[in-house]
C-alpha cells in the first residue's frame, strides 16, 4: 500500500519480472519506517555489462567477463561466441565479493 501511494513508478520503483525499488525509494521507505534522514546518494547502476572473454572453465558454473571478472552462470557452454566469432553480451551485478549473472539466458551458444 505505502508503494501504491507515495512512491512514484520510474522515479522510486521499476517492475522486472519483479518490484525493484531504486537508491530514491529505499531512502523514502526507511524515512517512513525507521525515521532516517531523506538524503538521497546517487545510485549505483542495476547492473553491469560486458562481453564474455572466456567460458571453457572446469568448473561450467563460471565465465570470465572482459579478460578480469569472473561471474557465475547457469551454464557456461551458452556464452561462447556464435559460427561468426561474436561474443556475447553478459549482464551481471556485484553482490559482496561475487558477481552474478542477472537476466535472460540464451537459448543456446550464441543465440538469445
Amino acid at each position: 500500500m505505502f508503494r501504491k501511494d507515495r512512491l512514484r513508478k520510474g522515479e522510486d520503483w521499476r517492475y522486472d519480472r519483479e518490484v525493484i525499488l531504486t537508491q530514491a525509494g529505499w531512502s523514502k521507505v526507511r524515512c517512513e519506517l525507521l525515521g532516517e534522514d531523506p538524503g538521497v546518494k546517487e545510485a549505483d547502476p542495476p547492473f553491469l555489462e560486458g562481453l564474455v572473454t572466456k567460458w571453457d572453465f572446469r568448473n561450467s558454473r563460471m565465465v570470465e567477463v572482459e579478460g578480469r571478472i569472473l561471474v557465475r552462470v547457469k551454464n557456461a557452454a551458452l556464452w561462447r561466441p556464435d559460427r561468426a566469432g561474436n561474443r556475447m553480451t553478459l549482464r551481471y551485478v556485484k553482490s559482496g565479493d561475487r558477481h552474478y549473472q542477472v537476466g535472460k539466458v540464451p537459448r543456446y551458444p550464441g543465440k538469445w
